[in-house]
């Protein structure tokens, strides 16, 4: 009992030991995790994300100024192709009307001229704007997934992972320690476990509670007034009576042991003979109570009987002398009934 209790005792310190060892790395761990590598995993994250929205930014304005040159060249290109059409329509008004109105055509065409020249000088302007512009704007969106993508790729991961990287070796370092403990417990537990030994507790339980379990002093005869010569008379006469006994049996004993060893065979064969007979008996008449219904076995049954009489009576017959020559005739009998049987 005492063993059971001090190994109870024993699991229920190292299960204690054991969960607080874990709470304090579980503490520790939680501390890493929250503390610096969190932070600057925070502000990379963040600076990560305020570097690429710039680019992005930038990307969309080269994108946003390519639109703009492509409209503002599209509508000079419109105005120059009708500026020169109405240009090629006065051309052949000026051959219809030449004699009519020389001088105001020619103002006309002229006038006309410099417009489309001017339309053309626009157009050409625009057109170098917008080629210029998506130059800008495909070096902007080959920069940007070519070189500004993987940048920031590079950056995120010199602090993310760097970050991660410190709190899974403090996080392994923690609990190698706890490993380490927890097999120093382990064998600390083991050890206690190999130096339980019950009977030496037994002994310092005997011995811490001398009192309860010393034996106690013998009980001892008390006695009435005038009643010790009574007591010690009668102890007397049983004393006598007992070795009266004793010498009659022990003559009983003696004569016994004097008796011939032929005789005592032969009361043993007798003993044997009378018992085997009287089971062979007892099966007969077990046997004659379940067949009454034939009529048949009737003469066999008491022809059996005769037979077992006159064995019986062979048995009883035989003389002691025969028994002792060398116990032949028993045998001879032994086998006589088991053929009977």
């Amino acid at each position: 009992m005492q063993t059971q209790e001090d190994s109870k005792i024993v699991q229920s310190h190292s299960d204690n030991l054991k969960t607080l060892m874990e709470d304090v790395n579980h503490r520790l761990i939680f501390s890493v995790c929250l503390g610096p590598p969190v932070i600057l995993c925070l502000n990379t994250v963040l600076q990560s994300k305020d570097i690429c929205t710039q680019l992005q930014d930038g990307l969309l304005k080269a994108t946003a100024d390519l639109q703009t040159a492509w409209r503002t060249y599209h509508q000079y290109y419109s105005d120059y192709v009708c500026a020169e059409g109405k240009l090629r329509e006065a051309e052949k008004q000026e051959e219809k009307q030449k004699q009519s109105s020389a001088k105001k055509l020619e103002m006309l065409i002229e006038k006309r001229q410099i417009k489309v020249q001017e339309l053309h000088l626009k157009c050409s302007k625009a057109r170098n704007d917008y080629l210029l512009n998506m130059a800008a704007a495909n070096s902007s969106v080959m920069k940007y997934f070519l070189k500004d993508i993987s940048f920031l790729i590079d950056c995120a991961d010199m602090g993310y992972h760097l970050s991660v990287g410190r709190v899974m070796q403090t996080y392994l370092y923690r609990w190698g320690n706890t490993q380490e403990k927890l097999e120093t417990n382990l064998l600390q537990l083991q050890e206690t476990v190999s130096k339980l030994d019950q009977s030496k507790d037994k002994d310092i339980i005997l011995q811490d509670h001398y009192n309860a379990f010393s034996i106690p002093a013998r009980f001892t005869y008390l006695p009435q007034e005038g009643d010790q010569g009574e007591m010690c008379g009668d102890i007397e006469t049983r004393f006598k009576q007992i070795q009266t006994r004793l010498k009659a049996v022990t003559e009983e004993t003696e004569e016994v042991k004097g008796i011939k060893p032929s005789l005592i065979l032969v009361f043993t064969c007798l003993y044997l003979l009378w018992v085997l007979t009287t089971v062979n008996l007892l099966c007969f008449w077990v046997w004659v109570s379940c067949s009454t219904e034939n009529l048949s076995a009737k003469s066999s049954m008491a022809k059996r009987r005769v037979n077992m009489q006159e064995t019986e009576g062979l048995y009883f017959t035989v003389s002691p002398s025969s028994v002792d020559n060398n116990g032949k005739e028993y045998f001879t009998l032994l086998d006589t009934f088991k053929l009977d049987v």
